[in-house]
């Protein structure tokens, strides 16, 4: 199998590239970076060709150990298979279970919270938010990116 990137570095940069010619926003382009880049902290020190479907389980493993956020794994795991496919590396048809995102730490309203919530005098915009967070389960940030 040919292998056209000789480092790490080089391949992410290609791929990135990729995403820079296809129309996708800069911002796309930044996301895979940043996150392969972080990804590959996690990897043993293999050529992307040589990484196994046994790596990138480990590579998961290890994130979860290091105590990373559900949403960041699928993030890191996400771009590295990603990644991986655009290398020609059959890893890349890994599949990976992820954990349920539990939230112990959410101190979540008590009905008779959530009810006096509702009925205290609001005005418009702090009704429609409101009606989102409680009745639909939308965030802050969320809610405050709507436009």
């Amino acid at each position: 199998m040919a292998r056209p990137y000789s480092s790490t570095e080089n391949a992410i940069n290609a791929f990135v590239k990729t995403f820079e010619s296809v129309d996708y926003s800069p911002k796309t382009a930044m996301f895979y970076r940043d996150q392969c880049k972080r990804v590959v902290k996690f990897l043993p020190d293999k050529s992307l060709y040589d990484l196994s479907e046994n790596d990138v389980k480990v590579c998961v493993a290890n994130m979860r150990a290091q105590g990373l956020a559900v949403s960041t794994i699928k993030d890191y795991s996400h771009a590295l298979l990603r990644l991986l496919e655009f290398v020609g590396n059959p890893a890349s048809k890994t599949k990976i279970i992820h954990q349920a995102d539990v939230r112990p730490h959410v101190d979540w309203l008590q009905p008779d919270q959530a009810k006096a919530v509702m009925d205290c005098e609001k005005n418009p915009a702090q009704q429609l938010a409101v009606v989102l967070a409680l009745g639909m389960g939308l965030r802050r940030i969320e809610i405050i990116r709507l436009k």
